[in-house]
């Protein structure tokens, strides 16, 4: 947890601008419950509130919640949205809950189940994060939350995929449930 805080306590003050992901693809957002797991500053959180949903923000760092916060408040939306403080390797997602969950730049293989169970029939996920290729530029950073290429298209290949796209070291989805 402190190696979080001292990341988003670096990183205060910098654009605080939702996902180009959830930007790129506003036309198929149309309200209800959202989850923003590992939401670190909390923009998309924020941002899908402005548009209407009720959010919920999940992050480990109290120091990027407390910013998050912060920012709902400043553009009162702070009614439309809770942060909370949980370890994303200890908490289970509530079941059939929301209309959309989003996850960007963060894996935990353990919770992909819990995602499939936590959409309602309909539901979105927005789903981005690093795989493999990266290891090219930074050969330090941890496989264990880095995909393969392709994880995310065979992890929800039963799914109806909207828009998949793997680049040279990340990989991106949408899909609906």
């Amino acid at each position: 947890m402190q190696r979080w805080d001292q990341k988003w306590t670096e990183n205060d003050g910098k654009p605080f601008a939702p996902h180009p992901l959830l930007l790129k693809n506003e036309a198929l957002l149309s309200g209800g419950r959202a989850l923003d797991l590992a939401c670190g500053l909390g923009q998309n959180s924020v941002w899908l509130a402005g548009l209407g949903y009720q959010v919920v923000g999940v992050d480990i760092s109290g120091v990027a919640l407390t910013i998050a916060l912060s920012q709902a408040n400043k553009r009162v939306l702070s009614d439309r949205v809770v942060f909370a403080q949980m370890d994303l390797d200890q908490w289970s997602l509530p079941t059939n809950m929301f209309d959309l969950i989003c996850v960007f730049r963060f894996l935990n293989r353990r919770l992909f189940p819990e995602i499939k169970t936590g959409l309602r029939p309909g539901g979105l996920l927005f789903y981005s994060t690093r795989h493999i290729g990266i290891l090219k530029r930074q050969p330090a950073a941890n496989r264990d939350f880095l995909l393969e290429p392709g994880e995310l298209f065979s992890e929800f290949s039963d799914w109806e995929i909207i828009h998949y796209e793997e680049g040279k070291d990340n990989e991106q989805l949408i899909a609906r449930i």
